[in-house]
């Protein structure tokens, strides 16, 4: 059986041939415990001629991944889409789940979508629940689309800028060095050693790498779609993408998390789309050039000298 990695890329071939009972299969992959599967499922049935099956299924997985997935919003965010293009009456319910829900990525999902299809006459308001941006609530079971940080996190991470601050990472090639730009992409060198500190990074696998191109790694799942549980806002600077750059991984604004890649040659086009957040010296850049797809980080150890140690 195809795990969840090749599984949505399967669904999509599978889907491409349409075959007899196509929904019923994809409605059962709407129960699948894996939240990209079931995004992929519900991709399916939104091109697929509109049901009463269909729209009830998509509309009870909704519901259900609003309880279950609390570190990841793809399904979520998929199955919105999939139900208002079905039917925009049958939406109404879903939508103002999601209009009242903690994240704030998926409640602007729905705003756009309410605009998009003309809905906003069933909606009063639904611009300001979209744009409130609230501090995390434990009781709300997620991190997701709420602000994280603390006061104390900020002023930690300006601290950092009158000091300097590294991570070592051990890998099975060797051990390259990564330094920090706290005064230019402060919380997201913080959240890049909260991680680290935690022990987040240590035995995963490089996921992805592109000759003359990129290093990446920061994902449990191993796939690219993985991630800590919350996102960070981007801190766009003017440092270039040259060879040794590490930057932020993203799937769209503000999405950083816990993916960061290392270039292995200069890449103007990322200038600016992209938070640069440290580089590696040409010297350990002979061991990063070594790394290969499969290749683990074994242990990240992060070095700060000069700043608050809180």
């Amino acid at each position: 059986m195809p795990g969840p990695m090749s599984m949505p890329v399967l669904l999509q071939t599978f889907a491409a041939f349409k075959p007899d009972g196509l929904d019923g299969e994809m409605r059962s992959f709407l129960e699948n415990g894996d939240v990209f599967i079931r995004a992929a499922a519900a991709d399916i049935l939104a091109d697929q001629p509109p049901s009463k099956e269909n729209i009830d299924a998509l509309k009870s997985a909704f519901a259900k991944s609003l309880v279950s997935d609390k570190h990841d919003n793809d399904a979520q965010l998929t199955l919105l889409s999939a139900i208002v293009k079905l039917d925009k009456t049958e939406a109404n319910e879903s939508l103002k789940s999601a209009l009242a829900a903690a994240d704030y990525l998926l409640r602007r999902h729905a705003a756009n979508l309410i605009r998009q299809n003309g809905m906003q006459a069933d909606f009063p308001g639904y611009e300001k629940m979209a744009a409130r941006v609230g501090s995390f609530d434990p009781k709300s079971g997620t991190r997701l689309g709420q602000v994280l940080n603390s006061a104390g996190d900020y002023r930690r991470a300006i601290a950092r800028k009158n000091g300097s601050v590294s991570a070592v990472l051990n890998t099975q090639k060797g051990s390259f060095t990564m330094e920090f730009f706290p005064e230019d992409a402060p919380l997201t060198v913080d959240n890049f050693i909260k991680l680290a500190k935690s022990g987040y990074f240590n035995g995963l696998e490089v996921h992805r790498v592109v000759a003359n191109f990129v290093v990446q790694d920061g994902d449990p799942r191993g796939d690219g779609n993985g991630g800590p549980g919350w996102s960070i806002r981007d801190e766009i600077n003017m440092i270039p993408y040259g060879r040794g750059a590490v930057g932020m991984a993203l799937s769209g604004k503000n999405t950083g998390g816990s993916q960061w890649f290392v270039t292995h040659s200069p890449q103007p086009h990322l200038d600016g789309g992209y938070t640069v957040f440290g580089r590696v010296n040409e010297t350990d850049m002979k061991i990063v050039d070594q790394i290969v797809r499969g290749d683990r980080i074994l242990s990240v150890k992060i070095i700060e000298k000069g700043t608050p140690r809180k």
